[in-house]
């Protein structure tokens, strides 16, 4: 019963706290501009959603993820929304509203970065009724009762009895033994639950500090995209420089999309070049660990 149990919960707690989050976008808000004073903000609720939250500046860009002139935590939806509302700034026909959004979805963490709206239309005020319209549960739930347990029980890929000396259920009733079970399977499911939370709350950590990072690196131009190759550069069958860098790349390192954009030679038998981006110059790095692995050329960057 447990091996039963714990399979279906791994399956389901991998897909729903894991899978779904990595394929999970917030969705494009719907933003209403009021012809008194002030403006809407408004995303679907969805499963899982727990808070909506708001920056945004008008008619100025915001720098980076920064609070803004507006910015305010939704802890409570709105009927069917999320809603941020400001009565307070006047918008006219040609104002840009600059802004981001945060949203937690099963305890994890989504942004929309670098939302950009143009107003191009005025709407009445009119206030929202809170009210629910959803008339079932979400697609997406789902239910650990006795139902569900007993047609477990008739799957063959299973077998009982292995069960019985892990959870210490020898020699008790099948009601007894069943109890034992779902304890025993409540206790991993929230530990691995915890867990799996805390991983996301980590991968969350981890990607923000790699976009700081990669930010910080791109501030400037030849750190972000410059490469040192050095070994021997066979000048006779290479016309320039930047022909034998794009023909390493692809050759030795497989990397066809990768496009050399200056190169040049520097002493101590090197050439130095440029990639488009940043991601390229890291694509060339990962690759060059296995790809010059016994080769003469050793790459610097």
């Amino acid at each position: 019963m447990l091996v039963k149990i714990l399979s279906v919960i791994l399956a389901i707690t991998f897909i729903n706290n894991v899978a779904s989050e990595i394929g999970y976008a917030v969705p494009e808000p719907k933003i209403d501009i009021f012809d008194t004073k002030g403006f809407r903000v408004s995303i679907p609720d969805g499963f899982g959603l727990e808070l909506f939250a708001f920056h945004g500046k008008i008619n100025e860009p915001m720098n980076g993820l920064e609070a803004g002139q507006f910015s305010k935590d939704i802890l409570m939806k709105c009927g069917d929304l999320w809603v941020f509302e400001d009565n307070t700034e006047k918008l006219v026909v040609g104002n840009t509203l600059y802004y981001w959004l945060f949203v937690i979805r099963n305890r994890l963490g989504h942004r929309y970065d670098n939302g950009k709206f143009v107003v191009r239309d005025i709407t009445s005020y009119s206030p929202l009724s809170c009210q629910s319209t959803a008339t079932e549960p979400p697609k997406d739930s789902w239910i650990f009762n006795d139902t569900y347990l007993n047609n477990l029980e008739h799957n063959p890929l299973f077998d009982v009895r292995s069960l019985e000396g892990l959870t210490g259920s020898v020699g008790l009733k099948k009601s007894e033994k069943r109890d034992v079970e779902i304890s025993v399977c409540c206790d991993l499911f929230l530990n691995l639950s915890h867990r799996l939370v805390g991983v996301g709350i980590e991968n969350q950590k981890l990607m923000e500090e790699n976009r700081i990072l990669t930010e910080l690196v791109e501030r400037d131009e030849y750190s972000a995209k410059n490469l040192r190759l050095f070994g021997n550069y066979p000048e006779t069958y290479y016309p320039t420089p930047k022909d034998f860098a794009q023909n390493l790349l692809r050759e030795k390192l497989q990397l066809y999309n990768v496009r050399v954009v200056t190169a040049k030679t520097i002493p101590g038998d090197g050439i130095s070049f440029t990639v488009e981006t940043l991601r390229d110059k890291i694509n060339v790095i990962l690759a060059a660990k296995s790809g010059l692995m016994g080769s003469n050329f050793e790459l610097l960057w």
